[in-house]
């Protein structure tokens, strides 16, 4: 599976996490070109948009965003699952990093 469509659960996900990450980069001062896109992504009505999430390997998806209003496709690195994996390395397995809502939980998640 290369490429998955997003229902709306899923969709409400993502936009969970597009909130954090949108608040990180506003507090850190990290705002690019694109940061509006992704905040108006991030409260769409989930009905309203088709979100296309593509694998591309190490962590990373191409994610796709399509509404009327907005077009925009980027690039999202899924650090949760990256440092997931490296608690495990180290034996660590009741980490709150275990808890945490990522990318990866969502593109793997068989469709309901």
């Amino acid at each position: 599976m290369n490429t998955k469509i997003c229902n709306n659960k899923e969709k409400i996900r993502y936009q969970r996490i597009l909130k954090i990450l949108n608040n990180y980069y506003l507090k850190s001062n990290k705002k690019d070109t694109d940061s509006e896109k992704r905040e108006r992504i991030a409260v769409l009505e989930p009905d309203k948009f088709s979100l296309k999430v593509k694998y591309l390997g190490q962590f990373s998806y191409e994610l796709i965003c399509e509404s009327e209003e907005i077009t925009y496709s980027w690039i999202h690195i899924d650090s949760i699952s990256d440092e997931r994996i490296r608690m495990q390395e180290l034996g660590v397995h009741d980490h709150p990093i275990f808890e945490i809502d990522c990318l990866g939980d969502i593109f793997m998640q068989k469709d309901e």
